[in-house]
């Protein structure tokens, strides 16, 4: 296993068995190809994981800070509780959040410029809350890829090799997704034809 990847903490002394290494890798590659091809079906749960993981991180963190570690593990876990149920609710705007996310992230990464990151963030976010379907198969392509990526860079598979699994798995993901969703869209229009209009007043 590759050493930076087992260790948990730089300075600590807690690391990841090489055993729980390939089992945490084989989850994320599984957990990324289930995103990947068919995060349209399964994408609620995932921003409801997500919205417990931020929330909860915030919970913890403001919690610790005012009454140490007991006051933060109530308050992040009180707040990982909410953020899932919240993220649910405000389904659009979770997904918005993370296309966002992946913008700031990507356009930081290219240009070094946290200002076209932040233009970018809002762009990725008004685009996904008007096209919500199209938005939900392209972010969980993207995310899936990356999960796949993790789980090969901790099975020790050389760099290049993770790029491409990142890649392949995202963009055939993507456009697997975006075709169901045209068929769906196609089974739609032709139900809606076949429905007899209603009868005259």
């Amino acid at each position: 296993m590759n050493a930076h990847a087992l260790q948990l903490f730089e300075d600590g002394e807690l690391q990841i068995a090489d055993e729980y290494a390939v089992l945490l890798a084989l989850v994320l590659i599984v957990v990324g190809l289930v995103l990947a091809f068919f995060g349209r079906r399964v994408w609620k749960t995932v921003i409801s994981i997500i919205g417990s993981i931020v929330m909860g991180i915030l919970g913890f963190t403001v919690g610790e800070t005012v009454a140490g570690a007991l006051g933060g593990l109530v308050l992040g876990t009180l707040a990982a509780i909410v953020g899932g149920a919240l993220f649910v609710f405000l389904a659009r705007i979770g997904v918005g959040v993370v296309a966002g996310f992946l913008g700031y992230v990507a356009v930081v990464a290219v240009t070094g410029s946290p200002l076209a990151g932040l233009v970018m963030a809002v762009i990725a976010f008004v685009v996904a809350v008007v096209y919500i379907e199209t938005a939900v198969g392209i972010v969980t392509a993207i995310l899936g890829g990356v999960l796949v990526g993790l789980g090969s860079y901790l099975l020790e598979m050389p760099i290049a090799s993770v790029v491409v699994a990142i890649i392949v798995v995202a963009l055939g993901g993507g456009l697997w997704q975006m075709s169901q969703l045209k068929k769906e869209q196609e089974r739609k229009r032709r139900v809606q034809a076949l429905t007899p209009p209603p009868p005259p007043d």
